[in-house]
């Protein structure tokens, strides 16, 4: 009789019937499980069996489509063998190869036995020709067949070593692949089981659901980027990873993929009250210090509406979003990972050569681009395409609904970038302020040996000053025609590149600080 037709009563009095897994909701980092099952409410009971070691007992929640909320017991019982079938195979043979390891020593202790006493043999038939040879009437025949026969036998046991060590290489190289498939189970290994008892209020029939959190499972993203610069776009497939080791096989369960992170702290933090107090100390001195900081662009934003359509549906959760499957999936629970394509969104944005020298001397294909997509970007791999080929790949940061990030599309290597240093100078302002005065100059020759015209936008930063007496300013020789962001001190000229030709563009600043400054540092 199949167990799905069929009602079990248990010894505690409460109906076991075979349960599906219905619903789950994987995060990155561990997974919610929601099981179904129904049955007659004369039972009183139902029990939910085969749960999963890794589960997390506080989380367990149960539910019934009649009746009140029921009460959720649960029990943990030892197992005779592992969890699930294909770790108490895994087991299975590496008993088998314990065994055979076993017979394996006895050969090799028999085998070395043999060619010790061989070459025992060996060594008295030696020393017993020596004294021989020095008598008259010796057989050379049997003397020579007696040799014989006692390095015959040396070879022999030799042998059988040789061929021992080869068999236990490969016992070793069996035992080593079943012990990582054995760690790679998991719990699915472990030879204990959980039962959930359900009481139940109810007349007639009810379906019975039961959720718990899991851990030994969870999903990664990996993103692939595909650049369409005439329409002035990004088609961004994301794909999710979904892995788990929790022995239970998830067949034919509507899975969802949440951006929620449970592991991470949600108590607020505390208060503690704050003193002021204050003691003698001696006057430090100011101490000038160059502080480079790396300028984060990406900032969130109104999100512009869904920019495609997913093949998952995204659910606003709140702090989160949950991307539903269209259709039931299957995912193993024995750590095999399973790619599940969320889906394509078309990202609108800018196109631009981009070139930074202090930072990398190469001329950059970037888009500009803001994420339209129903769900924030979580950080992951991407795989870069740009006219059809393979362009690299990068790694992606957590980008909100709505986010301003940006995305390089390879490089052009007929653009040539050469940063020179003209002046690095210190000098005294005059003997009435007593200040310092520093002077920088660079220059950037950007060479374009293509046969096309380009436009690079060329992008450095000058220093910014957070002291109202330490002033910053841009030189009279600085190449004219370019913009300043002021808050993060970035200058960028468009620099227009004929085919075949050299541009050269300057950049110089000073930096005035007073003298009471130390600026050892700057």
């Amino acid at each position: 009789m199949k167990m799905a037709m069929a009602l079990v009563l248990c010894a505690a009095g409460a109906v076991r019937a075979e349960s599906k897994i219905a619903r789950v909701v994987v995060y990155p980092d561990r997974a919610t499980v929601t099981r179904t099952q129904t049955v007659s409410c004369a039972a009183k009971a139902v029990e939910f069996g085969h749960l999963p070691p890794s589960i997390e007992p506080r989380s367990l929640r149960a539910a019934s489509s009649n009746g009140p909320v029921p009460v959720v017991e649960l029990q943990t019982r030892v197992r005779d063998t592992a969890f699930t079938a294909q770790a108490a195979e895994v087991e299975k043979q590496l008993r088998k190869l314990e065994l055979q390891q076993r017979e394996l020593d006895d050969r090799t202790a028999r085998a070395q036995a043999q060619l010790q006493k061989s070459d025992a043999l060996d060594s008295i038939t030696t020393q017993q020709l020596s004294r021989e040879l020095a008598a008259p009437g010796i057989d050379p025949k049997a003397w020579s067949l007696a040799l014989a026969n006692t390095a015959a036998t040396r070879d022999a046991a030799a042998k059988i070593l040789v061929d021992l060590r080869a068999t236990q290489r490969e016992l070793t190289r069996k035992r080593d692949e079943l012990e990582q498939k054995q760690s790679r189970l998991g719990d699915a290994a472990s030879k204990t089981e959980t039962y959930a008892r359900v009481e139940l209020s109810c007349e007639g029939q009810a379906t019975v659901e039961l959720s718990y959190l899991v851990g030994n499972a969870g999903w990664t993203p990996s993103y692939e980027a595909r650049a369409n610069e005439s329409a002035n776009a990004v088609e961004l497939t994301l794909i999710g990873q979904v892995t788990q080791r929790t022995g239970e096989d998830w067949n034919g369960a509507q899975l969802a993929l949440s951006t929620a992170v449970p592991r991470q702290d949600a108590t607020p933090p505390e208060l503690v009250t704050l003193r002021v107090y204050s003691d003698e100390r001696k006057a430090p001195q100011i101490v000038l210090v160059r502080r480079d900081v790396a300028q984060e662009h990406a900032q969130s934003g109104a999100a512009n509406g869904p920019a495609g359509a997913p093949q998952m549906a995204a659910t606003d959760m709140g702090l989160s979003v949950q991307l539903t499957a269209q259709e039931p999936l299957d995912i193993p629970g024995d750590g095999t990972p399973t790619s599940v394509e969320v889906g394509t969104v078309k990202l609108a944005g800018t196109f631009a050569w981009k070139v930074m020298p202090s930072q990398l001397p190469y001329v950059l294909r970037v888009a500009d681009l803001v994420n339209a997509a129903p769900f924030p970007l979580l950080a992951g791999p991407v795989n870069l395409f740009r006219k059809g080929s393979f362009a690299g790949a990068t790694l992606m940061e957590r980008v909100p609904q709505g986010g301003r990030f940006q995305m390089g599309f390879g490089l052009e290597e007929n653009v040539k970038v050469k940063r020179l240093v003209l002046d690095e100078l210190k000098a005294d302002t005059g003997f009435i302020s007593k200040g310092k005065r520093y002077e920088f100059g660079y220059a950037f020759v950007l060479t374009n040996s293509s046969a096309r015209e380009l436009s690079v936008d060329l992008s450095e930063h000058i220093p910014v000053s957070e002291l109202d007496d330490v002033k910053v300013e841009l030189g009279e020789k600085t190449t004219p025609g370019f913009s300043l962001a002021k808050d993060d001190g970035i200058v960028t000229w468009p620099v227009k590149l004929a085919p075949g030709a050299e541009q050269r563009v300057e950049l110089r600043f000073t930096v005035e600080v007073p003298s009471s400054y130390n600026t050892d540092r700057l």
